[in-house]
């Protein structure tokens, strides 16, 4: 069953969205960033390498060939492709949407 959790009034979003993601990655958890707009995601990927100086969060485009290695996959195309490129792990990957509309296959995560 699809959970969908969602996060109201934070000050910075890109920045709570790179706390959200060191979280589950330290937990773990496979994810897939989905957004859009190209800018944004850009954005978000210069952010995870910076935002904190003592943490690391490897992260990688879903169409990078490391991408099957890397817990975190950055997309701006279809989530659930990006899914299938982050490669079979012992738990499916959150998803976590950094784009203003709902992502399309939201249901598979």
């Amino acid at each position: 069953m699809t959970r969908i959790d969602f996060a109201f009034g934070a000050p910075d979003r890109l920045r709570m969205a790179c706390q959200v993601v060191r979280k589950r990655y330290l937990a773990g958890q496979r994810l897939v960033v989905y957004c859009r707009e190209g800018s944004r995601l850009a954005q978000f990927d210069r952010m995870l390498w910076a935002f904190d100086d003592t943490s690391f969060v490897p992260h990688v485009l879903a169409n990078d060939p490391l991408a099957a290695e890397t817990p975190v996959v950055l997309t701006a195309g279809d989530p659930q492709q990006a899914a299938q490129a982050a490669g079979d792990g012992p738990n499916p990957p959150w998803l976590l949407n950094l784009d203003d509309d709902c992502p399309p296959g939201f249901e598979a995560f």
